[in-house]
């Protein structure tokens, strides 16, 4: 029994773990979104910018 609990709070923390990477991911990719935008918008207002 001592096993299997084991076992199983080494299957939870793999998930958490999982889900943190997501998030991280998620937050990641809204981030450079909206940096992509922020840029855009930087460009348009100088076009003389390289």
């Amino acid at each position: 029994m001592d096993e299997f609990a084991h076992a199983a709070l080494l299957l939870l923390l793999l998930l958490l773990l999982l889900l943190l990477l997501l998030l991280l991911l998620l937050l990641l990719t809204r981030a450079s979104k909206s940096l992509g935008s922020a840029l855009r918008s930087v460009r348009s207002v100088r076009p003389g910018a390289c």
